[in-house]
C-alpha cells in the first residue's frame, strides 16, 4: 500500500510537470521517423527532457497499473479471506446450537431420572417410617395437629423393615 502511494504521487507529480512543460516541449513530443536515429542528449536538450518525461509517464502508467493490480489481487484475497470466516463461523454455530440442543435433551432426562428417584426414595423412606408409600400416608394427607407437630422425636409409629 506504501508503494501504491508512493508510485500514486510520482504519477501526480509528472502529470502536474506534463501540464507545466507542456508549452514547452510542444514540438518536440512528436514521434521521430524510423529512417533517422535519434537524436543525442547533447544535441537537442529539448527533445531530451521530453524523452525522459515521456519515459518517466510510462514508468509511471506501468507501476500505477501494477499497484492497482496488486490492490485488487489483495482486495480479492481479503474478500476470500473474509468468506472463509464467514463459512467457518456459520459452521461452528451450527456446531454449537446443535450441541446445546443435545445438552438440553440430555439435561431433560438426567431431571426426570432425578425427579423420579427422588420420588423413590421419599416413598421408600414413607414406607420405612410409616409402613406405607408416601401417597398413602395418612399423616401426608391431612395436616399436622398442634401436638404432633411438638412430638418429640422417637414417638410415633414403629418403623417396620
Amino acid at each position: 500500500m506504501r508503494e501504491l502511494r508512493r508510485h500514486g504521487r510520482l504519477a501526480g507529480m509528472l502529470a502536474g510537470a506534463m501540464l507545466l512543460l507542456a508549452p514547452l516541449g510542444a514540438g518536440a513530443a512528436e514521434p521521430m521517423p524510423d529512417s533517422e536515429p535519434a537524436p543525442r542528449a547533447a544535441e537537442d536538450p529539448e527533445r531530451s527532457f521530453a524523452e525522459k518525461l515521456s519515459e518517466a509517464q510510462a514508468l509511471a502508467a506501468t507501476r500505477l497499473a501494477e499497484g492497482i493490480a496488486a490492490l485488487e489481487r489483495q482486495s480479492q484475497e481479503a474478500a476470500d479471506t473474509l468468506q472463509d470466516w464467514q463459512d467457518d463461523f456459520a459452521a461452528t454455530w451450527s456446531d454449537m446450537e446443535a450441541s446445546f440442543d443435545t445438552l438440553g435433551e440430555e439435561l431433560s432426562r438426567s431431571f426426570t431420572e432425578m425427579k423420579r428417584l427422588t420420588e423413590e426414595t421419599l416413598d421408600t423412606l414413607s414406607y420405612w417410617m410409616h409402613g406405607s408409600p408416601a401417597e398413602e400416608s395418612p399423616e401426608r394427607a391431612r395436616p399436622k395437629t398442634p401436638s404432633e407437630k411438638n412430638k418429640p422425636v422417637g414417638e410415633g409409629p414403629p418403623i417396620r423393615i
